[in-house]
């Protein structure tokens, strides 16, 4: 049960969304992740507008939220990892990574987890504004967006298992997200997730993200009055919320669209870390797995 300790009803906030515009009509919304050569192509062509949004906090809501109706839920989750071992990516391999596959795997009641990357996020202290250097660590992500599409998804696990993704995609599969603090309570830049049962087709826009060894897909969202947003007031380091890009299953609701918040009374600097999932359900023997990217 999530304690309501602390818990407040809202928070009138303001957050990121894709602009309505007719050049996606004709031009696909893209980012590259790396820094172009010249003047060719910019490295991205997003437009976005900020939008006042209510943020209301789970542990006052009435309603139990889950993974398979709203796109998300929340977990207890008490690493072995202490604050300082995040920093290692060798323990967090070894012992993080290890405690998520079988977290997500008992959730999702699955076969196989393979977590596809971990990103610590470490707030500046002048983010938002752009500082027109390099931040050290990734920062919270402000302009809201869900992680990736289905297709992505399926091109991911054709490169993790080429010998056998013929057969794993004949079953159902899913992209899940693991986002936790590292260090709590949370009072700073908040992740908000949108409940994805108010989430109209419509407002979601396919966009490529381009690395320069690989190639992906996420969405873009365009605000709606009829979203509902939601975030947990004060969230410790052992309470991991777990939200979906994409599922396959076509009566499971999927795309959880997500993003920061400035909660307006900023406590220390956030940091949490977050890491993509792949999930299948597929009843066979699993290979190793390969790399997707990098």
């Amino acid at each position: 049960m999530i304690p309501t300790t602390f818990a407040k009803p809202n928070v009138r906030s303001q957050m990121a969304f894709l602009k309505r515009d007719t050049l996606w009509e004709s031009e696909k919304p893209y980012k590259l992740g790396y820094e172009p050569i010249g003047d060719a192509i910019p490295r991205t062509n997003h437009k976005y507008v900020v939008q006042p949004v209510d943020v209301s906090d789970v542990r006052q809501a009435h309603q139990k939220f889950t993974l398979d109706r709203n796109g998300f839920e929340y977990h207890h989750l008490r690493s072995e990892l202490k604050y300082e071992d995040f920093f290692d990516n060798d323990k967090i391999a070894s012992v993080y990574l290890k405690e998520l596959r079988e977290l997500v795997k008992t959730v999702c009641m699955a076969k196989q987890a393979v977590p596809l990357d971990a990103e610590i996020r470490r707030r500046h202290a002048d983010f938002p504004t752009s500082t027109g250097e390099e931040y050290q660590f990734a920062q919270p992500s402000f302009l809201t967006h869900i992680d990736v599409t289905l297709d992505g998804t399926r091109r991911i696990i054709q490169k993790l298992y080429p010998t056998v993704s013929e057969e794993i995609l004949k079953s159902r599969i899913e992209c899940v997200t693991v986002w936790k603090p590292l260090v709590g309570p949370v009072q700073d830049w908040p992740l908000a997730v949108c409940d994805a049962m108010t989430l109209d087709d419509a407002d979601v826009v396919p966009a490529d993200v381009v690395y320069q060894k690989v190639a992906t897909e996420n969405y873009l969202i365009h605000h709606n009055v009829n979203q509902k947003w939601y975030y947990m007031d004060r969230q410790e380091d052992h309470e991991a919320l777990l939200f979906k890009a994409a599922d396959s299953d076509a009566g499971r609701t999927a795309r959880c669209a997500h993003g920061s918040f400035n909660i307006g009374n900023s406590t220390g600097m956030r940091e949490s870390i977050d890491v993509r999932i792949i999930v299948m359900h597929a009843d066979i023997e699993y290979p190793q797995a390969g790399k997707w990217a990098f």
